[in-house]
């Protein structure tokens, strides 16, 4: 049953109240807590990470913890991916970026949220080109003061920035 505007002939002052008004208050009050409860149950995303990562021109393959950030909300990690804008000068070579998480900034004890970490090959991909990882499901749970941290373990000759995203579900 849909939401049904109530006439104001219904309601006028020194009418006898009738069932079929009371009928119609209560399918209301119905279809609003149905249409609630519907996106109540709809998963609300969150940007966990979304940044331009900037390495300069004399960047090696290896750099760990190129970018930080605390956790501020509960989630599931959904989604992560990398992109490039501009991939000039850099023309062979993968850009490979993994993304770690921890309870604390102790390097040890990072563990990364990729079966499959999102992987460019420059030679291939456009300009603007995006590329999602699969996320591993064991380690997808984040917790509130989760510290996690990008790091990218390959990096085209030439390559001086790209964007990391990473997304989650409440």
């Amino acid at each position: 049953m849909s939401f049904v505007t109530i006439n104001s002939a219904s309601i006028e002052v020194g009418d006898a109240l009738k069932a079929e008004l009371f009928t119609q208050i209560k399918d209301n009050f119905d279809d609003h807590e149905t249409r609630i409860q519907s996106l109540a149950a709809g998963a609300v995303k969150i940007s966990l990470i979304n940044e331009d990562i900037y390495v300069g021109s004399t960047a090696s393959a290896l750099l760990t913890g190129v970018y930080y950030v605390e956790v501020l909300q509960a989630c599931t990690v959904v989604e992560g991916s990398i992109q490039l804008f501009t991939k000039s000068p850099a023309t062979t070579g993968s850009l490979v970026v993994d993304v770690k998480k921890n309870t604390s900034t102790n390097p040890s004890g990072f563990t990364s949220l990729f079966s499959s970490a999102p992987t460019i090959d420059v030679a291939s991909v456009p300009d603007y080109g995006r590329r999602t990882g699969t996320i591993n499901t064991s380690y997808q749970s984040l917790s509130v003061g989760d510290i996690l941290r990008v790091d990218v373990t390959g990096l085209p000759s030439g390559l001086q920035n790209f964007r990391v995203t990473l997304v989650g579900e409440l």
